[in-house]
């Protein structure tokens, strides 16, 4: 292992963090959609079970440090999309 080899690592981690934030963006168009579909039908924005459900699925057959980590990071992303679907809702 050498500096080269961090570096290659590094690029891969750029590339990898390019199509998350991609991901991210098509993710928050989709809450923004449901935002002003709940605005329409005066529907809460959170919704019971929801979050729940989607850390279940996405931590099912991880380890423990990965669960734990794929649930801070969900949770920060069920923050961002709440406000959001809020800002629509009030605005």
């Amino acid at each position: 292992m050498d500096k080269m080899d961090i570096e290659s690592l590094r690029s891969q981690i750029d590339l990898l963090d390019d199509k998350i934030k991609d991901l991210l963006i098509k993710r928050l168009s989709l809450c923004d959609e449901i935002g002003k579909i709940k605005k329409e039908l005066d529907l809460n924005i959170l919704s019971t079970g929801r979050e729940e459900d989607i850390l279940n699925r996405l931590t099912n057959g991880l380890s423990d440090l990965d669960k734990e980590s794929v649930k801070l990071i969900y949770e920060q992303i069920f923050k961002v999309s709440k406000c959001r679907q809020e800002n629509i809702k009030n605005g």
